[in-house]
């Protein structure tokens, strides 16, 4: 998920935190869900449980390129989100299970 700064930045951060909230709390609910319900023997829905949604914020400058058919975002900034998310995102917070 990726916001750009509005005009209008005010409640910008508290916005952010809900739509991550909430996204956590989608996919939590779901994999509840897809736990509860483990009729079927296959491996990927035996494993389901042990999925795990992670959120990394950073703010920096970016520009979007094409590529074939997608675009996709670059830059200075992008790399270093992408290398503190591989380094430092080591932080394990538990999916809840409500």
């Amino acid at each position: 998920m990726f916001y750009a700064i509005p005009d209008d930045p005010e409640n910008f951060s508290e916005k952010v935190i809900a739509k991550l909230q909430t996204c956590f709390e989608v996919f939590n609910t779901r994999l509840h869900e897809l736990v509860f319900c483990q009729t079927c023997p296959c491996d990927p829905c035996q494993q389901v449980g042990k999925l795990k949604l992670k959120s990394f914020v950073h703010y920096g400058d970016f520009l979007i390129k094409k590529v074939s058919r997608f675009e996709e975002i670059a830059g200075e900034d992008v790399i270093l989100a992408h290398r503190l998310m591989k380094k430092v995102l080591k932080l394990r917070i538990p999916a809840v299970h409500g």
